[in-house]
């Protein structure tokens, strides 16, 4: 009789109901077993998890013993952390901390995702090795987090900085989204005219972290598009591929937008490391889109997303 094949330890990824969560969800789902969490969009095949509760994070992880943990889990909305920066934190590290802490505790890698906002966008585009220096609070949340992992994972994590992900998205909030969504109406669309950022596909980010976790390998790696751009000459490109009128999109300086959070003007991430490190080829922004649109046609955000 032959023995039964060993069980293969799934991946967690902790926050699968977002738009980067949900990518990495179903992109480890189909190389082999994975494990999704939400909070305010938990249930159905999703365990519900608030990662600020150290103890149910410990179980849940004890439970199903991943050999990897990905934090997908944040506060992502840059003003909402500027107004309210004692409650975002409590889930943007403490409670990243205490998952990581969870997932050091039972050997697993464990993954960071980060921002190019840890950058004050006076020298980009940046490599991995350039120094960190946030001008916003998301930023400084992020920063803080890189700084400590080493000592709470031992060294065992990948910090994985992203920038500008676009994709399919039940809530509708990233850039193209809301380009389409104005478009849509009929409104105009003001996109920011002196911010260089990096038009990051999710899918395609999602497959080169899988690929990261697949090589073991560790530090930290900046998974973002080719090409940093202009966020309005991105809105612009977006809007021609989507099939939209490009006339309501007006490039606007960023003063006039009326942001509480101070933004990274000339920003931007390189990628040679992560290429070299993973094999993948990276998304341009045309061919990003082109692939969004394949994967179907963009929908208006579902009933009660926020």
């Amino acid at each position: 009789m032959d023995a039964p094949a060993p069980r293969r330890h799934p991946v967690a990824v902790v926050g699968a109901s977002g738009l980067l969560g949900a990518y990495l969800y179903r992109t480890f789902g189909e190389s082999g077993p994975a494990v999704g969490t939400g909070f305010h969009h938990g249930g159905g095949e999703l365990a519900t998890l608030d990662i600020r509760d150290e103890d149910a994070v410990r179980a849940l992880l004890a439970e199903i013993a991943p050999r990897a943990v990905i934090c997908a889990a944040a506060v992502s909305n840059v003003e909402r952390c500027e107004t309210d920066p004692e409650w975002s934190s409590e889930i943007n590290v403490d409670g990243t901390l205490a998952l990581a802490r969870a997932a050091a505790g039972i050997g697993a890698t464990f993954v960071f995702l980060s921002s190019e906002y840890v950058f004050d966008g006076v020298e980009g585009p940046y490599d991995e090795t350039a120094r960190t220096r946030p001008l916003n609070e998301y930023g400084r949340q992020k920063q803080q987090v890189e700084r400590l992992l080493p000592s709470v994972t031992v060294c065992d994590f990948v910090i994985a900085r992203v920038s500008c992900l676009y994709g399919h998205e039940r809530t509708g909030k990233n850039f193209v989204h809301q380009l389409w969504n104005a478009a849509a109406e009929g409104r105009e669309f003001r996109a920011p005219s002196d911010q260089v950022g990096t038009p990051t596909a999710v899918a395609n980010a999602a497959q080169v972290i899988h690929e990261l976790v697949l090589r073991d390998a560790r530090g930290i790696y900046h998974v973002a598009g080719p090409e940093p751009m202009l966020r309005s000459h991105f809105a612009l490109l977006a809007a021609r591929e989507l099939g939209l009128d490009p006339g309501l999109v007006r490039p606007t300086p960023t003063a006039e937008l009326g942001l509480l959070a101070p933004r990274p003007m000339g920003a931007g991430l390189l990628t040679d490391r992560v290429r070299a490190a993973t094999g993948r080829r990276l998304w341009p922004p045309r061919e990003g889109i082109r692939e969004m649109l394949a994967e179907g046609p963009l929908r208006a955000p579902a009933p009660g997303a926020v």
